[in-house]
């Protein structure tokens, strides 16, 4: 492996055999040369590659020799002489002409190393100037340096640098302000985040502008700031440039306004069977927006201090407040969730049991409580120990919304009756029916040896006669129950004299 530099000369030598065969290659591409020695720049081949040479000896008994050079030519760099204008921004007297340069701004290439001499004899006595980030002329105003230009194996050249200060002011006048919003209005730390790319500089749209904490690094033009930078209430620095070289240098106080904050509530619940949705927003702010959330997009939905909505969703709520040109904004995020009163799909009943139940079934957006009176609510739909007779069914929308209710007849009936005329159970008929229920439903009653006794439409009731009008004896008696649907209930109960 050699590195050479584009203005050398490279010889590849071997021993010499004048009864050997000396076969050359490049790249695997035979080269016209049959000699030990291969002057690569005098026949035209000074570019970087594989160079490979085979040995063939004369005597056959005697191995063939091969051997390979990696040539890589590296750039040599030319320097031309190059000015460098600073403005004066030392903390001592600004007229003076003397300050601290940081002569590494011409270095444009980062694969060469620059070293800056007082004088050319400092470069061949190998003098360097030892720190270049921070060099203070000792000329006023002007002055000449030399430097020196190599590249990773060392070739290069010198020329010269030209240092011309300017005195400069650092202009505040009129002052020059840039407006953040704090990041935290709940902390302690008025603090925000000034995008330095935005700021224009009226007048300097065309040249080079960088900011910097200070003045000292304005001057040497090292750890600029990004253009995203975080800062209390403070003053920055732009330092303006064109072609590299200082024109002037402004101040710039960074001016952090308060955001507003509140509490707002994080869930709202629209009845989707209602009217729209009107959500208020807290007072005493200067502007409002409403956002839209929709999965990666946000789209402004409304301004005012009020809004309404109509589709449940993600939204967001900014308030802002108004400090002249500058405007800061806080928010909130917030839900619209949909709710709506219940629709009852089924109403499973189980009755003429000791222990009659029922099961409610529903449908809707919202959270739902059961009740059978209207008054005491829970959340399960099943009901157990439910009485014969009419029932209203109630399903309420906990998140206000209204209440379903729904008539229901569990059916019963009494287990003796006394149709002694006292008025009190004189007749025995069954429990939760109507001429709208069970119109075509009827019941055959039987004694307790299986006699017909009556046959009656549901609705009708029993006083204890035969057909023929006599008063039968008390005694058991059981009936079948007979609904148009097709169901059929036998039971018993007793007549009591």
């Amino acid at each position: 492996m050699a590195d050479v530099c584009l203005s050398e000369q490279l010889t590849l030598e071997v021993d010499p055999n004048p009864n050997a065969t000396f076969i050359w290659r490049k790249d695997g591409t035979l080269l016209p040369n049959n000699t030990n020695t291969l002057d690569i720049s005098s026949v035209g081949y000074a570019d970087a590659g594989t160079y490979t040479l085979e040995i063939i000896p004369d005597d056959p008994k005697v191995c063939v020799i091969n051997g390979e050079a990696e040539i890589t030519v590296n750039e040599v760099p030319v320097p031309e002489p190059q000015e460098l204008r600073q403005c004066d921004l030392g903390p001592d007297d600004p007229n003076d002409g003397l300050t601290t340069i940081n002569l590494l701004q011409i270095s444009e290439n980062e694969n060469f190393e620059y070293t800056f001499y007082k004088t050319r004899q400092d470069a061949v006595d190998g003098n360097p100037i030892p720190n270049p980030e921070r060099y203070e002329n000792t000329t006023p105003f002007s002055e000449s340096l030399v430097y020196q230009v190599t590249n990773q194996v060392g070739c290069g050249g010198l020329s010269t640098l030209h240092l011309t200060i300017t005195s400069t002011i650092v202009e505040n006048d009129p002052p020059l302000f840039f407006y953040g919003c704090d990041n935290n209005p709940l902390d302690d730390i008025e603090e925000g985040i000034f995008d330095l790319s935005t700021f224009v500089l009226e007048g300097y749209e065309n040249s080079e502008v960088n900011f910097y904490a200070n003045l000292e690094d304005a001057s040497l033009e090292i750890n600029p700031l990004d253009a995203q930078y975080t800062s209390t209430e403070a003053s920055i620095f732009a330092r303006i440039e064109n072609n590299n070289q200082c024109e002037t240098v402004k101040q710039i106080n960074l001016v952090v306004n308060p955001t507003p904050s509140f509490e707002f509530p994080d869930q709202f619940i629209r009845c989707t069977d209602g009217p729209e949705l009107r959500i208020n927003a807290p007072e005493g702010f200067d502007l409002y927006r409403w956002w839209k959330i929709e999965e990666e997009t946000t789209t402004l939905y409304a301004e005012g201090a009020s809004a309404s909505f109509s589709d449940p969703g993600n939204y967001r709520l900014e308030v802002g407040t108004e400090f002249g040109v500058n405007q800061c904004y806080g928010g909130e995020d917030f839900t619209i969730l949909p709710s709506n009163r219940a629709t009852i799909t089924d109403i499973e009943i189980t009755d003429f049991s000791k222990n009659n139940t029922v099961s409610i079934s529903v449908e809707g957006d919202g959270d739902y409580l059961f009740s059978l009176d209207g008054v005491n609510y829970q959340e399960e739909a099943f009901f157990e120990g439910v009485d014969p007779g009419f029932i209203s069914v109630f399903v309420q929308d906990n998140n206000g919304c209204g209440v379903t209710e729904e008539e229901i007849s569990v059916l019963g009936y009494p287990s003796f009756f006394t149709p002694n005329g006292d008025a009190v159970n004189d007749s025995w008929k069954i429990i939760g029916v109507s001429e709208n229920i069970a119109s075509n439903s009827f019941i055959t009653i039987y004694d307790r040896f299986g006699k017909l006794i009556k046959q009656m439409t549901m609705t009708s009731g029993w006083n204890g006669l035969s057909e023929a009008g006599q008063q039968l004896p008390a005694d058991s008696y059981w009936f079948v129950a007979e609904f148009e649907q097709g169901r059929t209930h036998k039971g018993f109960f007793a007549l009591k004299r």
